[in-house]
């Protein structure tokens, strides 16, 4: 059976990052997989079969390999990255863990700092 894809054509404000999260995060939960995120559209594939919760950062890396495997060791896969700098990751949903388990930045100093690196960006 081949593949189902779709692209959205929706954009988000840099300081409105977690609306798009929640929007990955619905997709999710109907069935359809982040592909490959972007500023001005999004593509995804259809797998009912899982389900994740999507988080996003926002910096310019220099070693794009150890930020990738920091994020894996606690649990996170990483999808993709935007000409901007913004990072895509996705962790597979699990109804019995808290909220918490689902946030990338897990102390307020690394949260504002991201917020200030996008807010240079609005």
């Amino acid at each position: 059976m081949a593949k189902e894809y779709k692209t959205s054509y929706k954009s988000y404000f840099a300081w409105d990052y977690e609306q798009e999260t929640r929007d990955l995060d619905l997709a999710s939960e109907q069935g359809w997989q982040l592909v490959k995120g972007g500023c001005f559209h999004s593509r995804f594939v259809k797998n009912p079969e899982v389900r994740y919760r999507y988080q996003l950062d926002y910096r310019k890396i220099e070693d794009m390999g150890r930020y990738i495997e920091t994020f894996r060791e606690q649990g996170w896969e990483y999808v993709n990255s935007t000409f901007n700098g913004w990072h895509y990751f996705r962790k597979p949903y699990d109804p019995s863990l808290p909220e918490e388990a689902y946030e990338i930045f897990t102390d307020r100093e690394s949260l504002q700092e991201m917020r200030r690196k996008w807010s240079r960006l609005a």
